[in-house]
């Protein structure tokens, strides 16, 4: 004979199920609120921590930006205060440069030009109206 399970038959694990669901709401709620509760805690540090890092290599990257800043004006103020044939050895964290300032070259002056020469190059020929030079008539 095999049991039947109607309406009317008791079943001990459906009790039993009934029984810990009416006794264990009450807490299992509340451990699952503390569970939440500390879940949304980490939450929030987690979220802190990514802001906190991202605002710091933001940080890092304006100082070294400015510290490059500073190393150019420091390069170019060196460049500037040398006197010619210098030797100059620089080095800034891991790069250097050692080189010699060459003198400036000397250009010859120019020619003052004389009165023939301006006499020979005639002026442009203006447009009445919008001012720019013309090709001269011929």
């Amino acid at each position: 004979m095999q049991p039947s399970f109607s309406g009317s038959d008791w079943n001990p694990f459906s009790a039993l199920a009934r029984a810990a669901g009416k006794l264990g709401s009450k807490p299992q709620s509340d451990v699952e609120a503390h569970a939440m509760a500390m879940h949304q805690a980490q939450y929030s540090a987690h979220q802190y921590g990514m802001q906190a890092a991202e605002h710091k290599a933001g940080l890092e990257e304006q100082a070294q930006q400015a510290q490059h800043g500073r190393n150019m004006e420091f390069f170019g103020s060196v460049l500037r205060h040398a006197k010619h044939e210098t030797p100059i050895h620089l080095s800034i964290g891991d790069v250097s440069a050692q080189f010699t300032k060459k003198p400036k070259t000397m250009r010859a002056p120019k020619a003052a030009p004389t009165q023939e020469t301006k006499a020979a190059r005639p002026l442009p020929v203006r447009d009445p109206k919008t001012g720019r030079a013309m090709k001269a008539p011929e």
